[in-house]
């Protein structure tokens, strides 16, 4: 299987982490290698020598840097003596992007597709031993037809910005109540009088030095807090070398001794993706400016209808962005953990269904 392969089986409205490329760029810098507890084992179905589908597949011993939290299953495998790894899971290593998880073409039916390569991860949890497979944040067809198989639903939510027909920023303002619509206009003339201002800058036009510098502004920014960085160092000057810099998007913030933050973003024909963030000193307000704001006023002058500034953070919502619901589908080799889980998880999906009918 080669990236001519695999790129063919990618459709109108896939986002660009679904390229070939964006997983070679994880790979290769060792943000979803061995090393760092990511074991790849795509699975790919063919007929003769032609690629029917193909399920990014990594083996995994840990949960850490999945964004899908599992803390409950853990202790409940602790708790049964039952083993909670390794485990097998369908994901974008440090991508949280909900999309396909199962990439099919043409020479198979989609319905076919999905409970054809949900029945092969079945087939290999138990030939390999895994405890689990799972696929995070997957596209509803997925869910659906999987979860009609017996496959456990998980619900949770991200938070995203999507265009109601404003025009401007000052438009998009509106959404709020006065009281919150001066706040952020003082947010922003602040940051300004202090002499900072952000640019998104397309990938094509950026030199090849703001890539790096995006990478250990990341690196750094992580570090001051305390937290792992999961990209590694070389995946922005990867990404940028492949045919993908054109979907890049990097907003540059610069004070008066220069750069002083870099977001790293990647674009499709409707959407904008936040990845990453870093900054080299502390500007009041610049992370809301150059990771939110910024992102906002970008869509609304280039016609993009949504943003999704990363997973989290639920202060999102107080800067325009709504919650939305994320699934993922989920099997466990022990039949009884299954059922308690699957029921456990029915629980969970009416407390996340309240939280979202409440506004989160």
């Amino acid at each position: 299987m080669d990236a001519e392969q695999w790129n063919a089986l990618l459709r109108p409205g896939d986002p660009p982490v679904l390229d070939w490329d964006w997983f070679h760029a994880l790979e290769e810098s060792g943000t979803a290698g061995a090393e760092r507890g990511w074991r790849p084992a795509h699975i790919a179905l063919f007929e003769g020598a032609a690629l029917l589908a193909v399920c990014p597949l990594y083996i995994r011993e840990s949960a850490d840097g999945e964004f899908v939290w599992s803390g409950p299953i853990l202790q409940a495998c602790t708790e049964s003596g039952l083993p909670f790894a390794p485990r097998g899971v369908g994901t974008i290593p440090a991508t949280p992007v909900a999309c396909r998880r199962i990439l099919s073409g043409t020479g198979l039916a989609r319905e076919d597709a999905i409970a054809l390569v949900g029945q092969t991860l079945i087939e290999l949890m138990g030939a390999e031993r895994l405890a689990s497979v799972g696929l995070h944040f997957c596209a509803p067809d997925e869910v659906e037809v999987l979860a009609r198989s017996g496959w456990i639903l998980r619900r949770q939510w991200q938070y995203r910005w999507s265009r109601r027909g404003e025009i401007g920023f000052d438009e998009f303002l509106e959404r709020f109540k006065a009281r919150r619509r001066a706040s952020i206009r003082r947010e922003r003339r602040e940051l300004a009088a202090a002499g900072v201002r952000v640019e998104l800058v397309g990938g094509a036009d950026a030199p090849d030095a703001l890539f790096e510098s995006a990478g250990a502004m990341y690196r750094d920014t992580a570090a001051r807090h305390g937290t792992d960085p999961l990209i590694g160092a070389s995946f922005f000057s990867r990404i940028a070398s492949s045919p993908l810099r054109d979907r890049l998007v990097l907003g540059v913030a610069r004070d008066a001794e220069g750069i002083c933050g870099i977001t790293f973003n990647v674009r499709d024909a409707d959407t904008l993706y936040g990845r990453t963030w870093g900054a080299t000193r502390g500007r009041r307000f610049l992370h809301f400016e150059a990771a939110y704001y910024a992102g906002i006023d970008w869509c609304l002058q280039h016609g993009l209808q949504h943003f999704e500034p990363g997973h989290g953070g639920e202060y999102k919502k107080a800067r325009g962005f709504d919650a939305r619901a994320v699934e993922s589908v989920h099997a466990f080799a022990d039949r009884r953990l299954h059922a308690a889980i699957h029921a456990w998880a029915g629980r969970e999906r009416d407390w996340v269904d309240e939280r979202l009918a409440s506004g989160q």
